[in-house]
């Protein structure tokens, strides 16, 4: 669903005693024996199983996982997206969230009840939105992004961008596995080309890949993570998550942008001279192009200077500066694709 937060994949942990039908794959005894002799002398205790199917991947184990001051022994499963097969793009809400339950269900390794599974605590939280975008725009909004990322010498943290057999295909904020919050994980990818090159058993069975498709993707670590991005948030359980709006994702997802990117910068170009603009019209647009300069939109900017102007007036002014960008402003280079520009950035949501 185009613009709309959903969550992708996450980790969920159900205490073992809140389980039943456990499978023996998840408490197994593997023994090493010599090829030699044939003699056992080493066993290893294997809880975990892992399932992959027409593209779908996951990994279900078995250990102690810290709750307050107590170990607890728990069940751990990765859940992911593809699990919901042709509702896919829709990603995990409360919608999908039952057929979700289901495929853990079928799998038979174990049995737990909804309510159970809505109990379950969450951690690597990854959410994300989707649009439709042309490569094009999108290399310029890199490029703009990237100028103004915030700078950081440490490994596995800052700013990349990453093509593969010349095309271009992502951009990378820190590294998903140290993302906290001073320096979160944030990724916006091509995904038309990552299902059709990387995922391309899952894509077979499910999907057909839109074109054009990207995707806006960042991780919450924890219940402090998540806390510190929402704050009005209980606690990091699948039932608060899935109770979460679009408004408390769109915090979140602002809140993680201002950790990797600070405010659009200036990159002013001298204005074409002309004798046709009267002094009044040199200092609207001057006055236009300084705030749009700092990231404002073209409607932004004309509100600020518009100000408290209503009515008849108002449409007036907003027609004028209308004018007056495409008459003085849009023929220079910087901006001749400032609108699009503008558009491909708001669809990240880099508006600041």
């Amino acid at each position: 669903m185009e613009g709309v937060f959903s969550l992708d994949s996450l980790r969920i942990r159900i205490p073992l005693s809140q389980c039943t039908d456990i499978s023996h794959k998840l408490n197994d005894t593997i023994q090493k024996a010599s090829l030699v002799t044939g003699e056992l002398y080493e066993n290893d205790i294997k809880n975990w199983e892992v399932i992959e199917t027409n593209g779908i991947k996951t990994r279900f184990s078995v250990g102690y996982e810290k709750n307050g001051f107590q170990q607890i022994k728990c069940l751990s499963i990765l859940v992911n997206s593809k699990m919901l097969k042709t509702n896919y793009f829709t990603g995990i809400n409360k919608d999908t969230l039952p057929q979700i339950y289901q495929w853990t269900q079928e799998q038979r390794l174990a049995t737990f009840t909804y309510d159970t599974f809505l109990d379950a605590y969450c951690t690597d939280i990854d959410v994300k939105k989707d649009f439709v975008e042309t490569t094009e725009l999108m290399e310029s909004a890199f490029e703009l992004m990237k100028k103004n990322a915030i700078p950081n010498t440490d490994r596995d943290k800052g700013c990349q961008v990453f093509y593969k057999n010349g095309e271009l295909t992502g951009m990378e904020f820190n590294k998903r596995k140290n993302s906290n919050i001073s320096a979160p994980f944030l990724k916006i990818y091509y995904k038309s080309y990552e299902l059709e090159n990387e995922s391309i058993e899952f894509s077979m069975n499910y999907l057909t890949p839109p074109p054009n498709l990207w995707r806006c993707e960042f991780t919450i670590r924890n219940s402090k993570h998540l806390k510190a991005l929402i704050k009005t948030t209980k606690n990091n359980k699948l039932l608060t998550l899935m109770e979460l709006t679009q408004e408390d994702f769109l915090q979140a997802y602002e809140g993680v942008m201002r950790r990797c990117l600070g405010q659009r910068l200036p990159n002013t170009k001298e204005l074409i001279k002309s004798n046709k603009m009267t002094p009044q019209e040199v200092i609207l647009v001057n006055s236009l192009t300084s705030l749009m300069d700092f990231g404002l939109t073209l409607e932004e900017a004309k509100r600020k200077i518009i100000g408290s102007i209503s009515g008849a007036n108002k449409t007036k002014w907003s027609g004028k500066f209308n004018s007056l960008f495409a008459s003085y402003i849009k023929p220079i280079e910087n901006y001749s694709n400032y609108d699009k520009l503008d558009s491909t950035l708001a669809k990240i949501g880099y508006m600041y």
